[in-house]
């Protein structure tokens, strides 16, 4: 084999291992980028969890409503349609859930 050859030979199989590393860098890059499959998966899970734990005042409010509903009678219409609005959004949310395409959450054992 000649120096030229064997030059021509060392150059294409440098350009294709350059074309390789390229390539695997441009989607390891697309993967882990904003907006990539990693940053949507990381996204659905916070959103998940926003939705699942309710903030503080969630069960307070429900709990109070109850409340005011025992004291106060008269005022049981106008506290049984916040608990039923309060309900509607809580069944939204968990069939909105059950309905996506997260995998289902690992067994706790409780």
């Amino acid at each position: 084999m000649s120096i030229k050859n064997f030059a021509w030979l060392g150059a294409a199989a440098l350009c294709g291992r350059m074309a390789i590393l390229t390539l695997t860098a441009v989607f390891g890059i697309n993967h882990i980028r904003l907006g990539g499959s990693l940053s949507h998966s990381n996204q659905l899970v916070n959103d998940f969890k926003a939705d699942v734990t309710p903030p503080p005042t969630y069960l307070v409010e429900a709990f109070a409503l109850a409340n005011v509903m025992g004291i106060h009678p008269e005022s049981f219409e106008i506290n049984d349609k916040r608990l039923a609005n309060l309900e509607a959004e809580w069944r939204e949310t968990t069939g909105k859930w059950a309905a996506s395409s997260t995998d289902p959450p690992a067994p706790t054992g409780t």
